[in-house]
């Protein structure tokens, strides 16, 4: 699989700095340099090659776009899932669909290993944007 080049995110999360980037419901935002370190940090910590299927089961939120960049900066393949999916049908669409992890809350990841193995590894992100800016280097 030919490596996808994602640096013009790069150029320009560094370009806009401080200037916000995500604005949700309350209040909560996140400015470009934090999407950046957030997402940069996570693409660190996923160590799958490039073909990798990625699925994520997370609510249109901040951290669901911190995933989204991250995959894209380590060249994976993003399966979003709906998140309100019951474990069955989401052990299906990651059959289905040949996923190689998931990506999701961690009272969800509680709940779908409770309800049986997934047969591939399973990641809990930060449930709240407090969590993600609380990261090392998201002053």
């Amino acid at each position: 699989m030919k490596s996808r080049d994602f640096s013009i995110f790069d150029t320009l999360f560094r370009e806009r700095g401080t200037a916000t980037a995500l604005t949700v419901p309350g209040g909560r935002s996140l400015s470009y340099a934090q999407l950046r370190n957030c997402s940069l940090r996570l693409a660190d910590s996923l160590k799958f090659g490039a073909d990798t299927r990625l699925a994520v089961a997370l609510a249109n939120l901040p951290e669901f776009v911190v995933v989204l960049f991250a995959a894209a900066f380590r060249g994976l393949t993003l399966l979003p899932l709906n998140p309100a999916l019951m474990a069955p049908q989401i052990q299906s669409v990651l059959a289905d669909r040949k996923a190689s992890a998931l990506i999701t809350r961690a009272d969800h990841a509680q709940g779908l290993g409770a309800a049986g193995n997934l047969g591939l590894p399973c990641f809990a992100v930060a449930d709240s944007l407090a969590s993600l800016q609380a990261l090392p280097g998201n002053a």
